[in-house]
């Protein structure tokens, strides 16, 4: 489950996902003797930190959503199992994760809900101003930082991101322009537990793991919108 909104919702079935399968997941990989847990976390365990963006690892957490508060209970269970039984433990703070066969559910699939919502020629929805801003990591970008991370010895915390942020009305701007379309935009209400600003820094991935995000927004969202484009065409 990766939807602040959900979480919101419905904490109950948020933290019995996350925070009960992590646990399931870190008692079989003690029991299989297994080398390490690659954890996917989220920007969300920082809620609306008082510090610069783009964030560093070590910046305080103070989510402000019950999937966030999921999310950092899991990595600290990772940690707790690292002390205990010595699986180690790699965990990756993901910025906002976009691109193909994404679903429109979770914290990058405002992507996949813009680019649907092109297709079929409906307005784009911004909730508020329209000034939030995320970190948005093409997901191939994302395949690779988590094939280094299995790959290091031992246990660390990383971002993994690409350290810049992008507004959501930037967001219907680029959608617009990967369609070719004129899009209507229409702006609602504020939805609670949103992060205003969101950056992460991808330094400390860089150095440790050789990690550097290959895809920039404009280009992503341009294969993200032809790969749409071309499962709707297949009746998929």
């Amino acid at each position: 489950r990766a939807s602040v909104v959900e979480s919101v919702q419905n904490p109950f079935e948020d933290a019995r996902t996350t925070v009960t399968g992590t646990l399931r997941v870190l008692e079989g990989a003690r029991r299989a003797k297994a080398c390490k847990v690659v954890f996917s976390s989220t920007a969300a365990v920082y809620g609306n930190p008082d510090a610069p963006l783009p964030l560093v690892e070590d910046t305080s957490t103070d989510p402000i959503s019950p999937y966030g508060v999921s999310k950092l209970a899991a990595e600290r269970y990772l940690r707790v199992y690292k002390e205990l039984h010595q699986v180690d433990f790699a965990v990756l703070r993901y910025a906002n994760v976009y691109g193909p066969r994404q679903g429109v559910t979770g914290e990058g699939g405002v992507i996949a809900i813009f680019t649907k919502a092109a297709l079929r020629g409906e307005p784009l929805r911004l909730y508020g101003d329209g000034l939030h801003t995320r970190d948005y990591i093409m997901v191939h970008d994302v395949a690779c930082a988590n094939l280094l991370a299995a790959d290091r010895s031992g246990s660390f915390l990383l971002n993994i991101s690409t350290g810049l942020e992008t507004s959501n009305r930037r967001l219907t701007e680029l959608v617009a322009a990967a369609s070719g379309r004129e899009l209507d935009v229409r702006e609602e209400s504020e939805r609670p537990g949103d992060i205003r600003r969101s950056a992460l820094s991808p330094t400390l991935a860089t150095s440790s793991i050789g990690f550097a995000a290959k895809y920039q927004i404009d280009e992503g969202l341009r294969e993200t919108y032809q790969w749409m484009l071309n499962w709707s065409a297949d009746g998929s």
